[in-house]
């Protein structure tokens, strides 16, 4: 055996693959206000092995707790906003941590309706802080975003639509690609 504890980790990630046959669990709770708005709290667990890897494929243990305020204003302006805080493992099969990394994100999105248009204007900040000692691996980053878009309904199920996303996000990892 090598010194490298990922040495048997597959080229390609397979993220939605079920590898421990552990069943987890997302529970949430709102209160709505007399069809002004809604507040909800939620919590989201996996429940996941972090040690588990099958043919290269790890498990991640993820968690986390979020709080969402969607609220209708005067002259068809609605207001949505979520803050979300949490963390995810991933070890090896001897249990070291790989991947520890604590995340959260809070956006805001204020939002008007014009006759067939609604136009949005989305501001989000995020990091992510890295636990662990993985050499090479460096998962720290914070940023912010900012996101207009502008949506006709073109029919009930169809719509027509046109962003524009401006990101500034400082990720020391991006040095191992130039």
């Amino acid at each position: 055996r090598s010194g490298n504890v990922l040495e048997s980790q597959a080229k390609a990630s397979e993220p939605f693959l079920e590898i421990d046959k552990r069943l987890g669990f997302h529970s949430r709770v709102a209160i709505s206000f007399h069809r002004q708005g809604e507040f909800s709290l939620g919590y989201y667990d996996n429940n996941a092995k972090p040690y588990k890897v099958i043919d290269g494929q790890y498990a991640w243990k993820t968690r986390f707790v979020h709080a969402g305020l969607k609220w209708k204003l005067p002259s068809d302006f609605s207001i949505l906003a979520q803050y979300l805080r949490g963390d995810t493992l991933m070890q090896s099969p001897d249990k070291i941590d790989m991947v520890n990394n604590d995340y959260n994100s809070g956006f805001v999105l204020l939002s008007k309706k014009i006759t067939s248009y609604r136009a949005s204007l989305r501001l989000e900040k995020f990091s992510v802080t890295d636990n662990d000692l993985t050499p090479g691996d460096d998962n720290n980053e914070e940023g912010k975003s900012a996101t207009f878009n502008l949506s006709k309904r073109i029919s009930a199920h169809w719509f027509l639509s046109a962003e524009y996303l401006w990101l500034d996000s400082k990720r020391p990892s991006r040095q191992y690609v130039g």
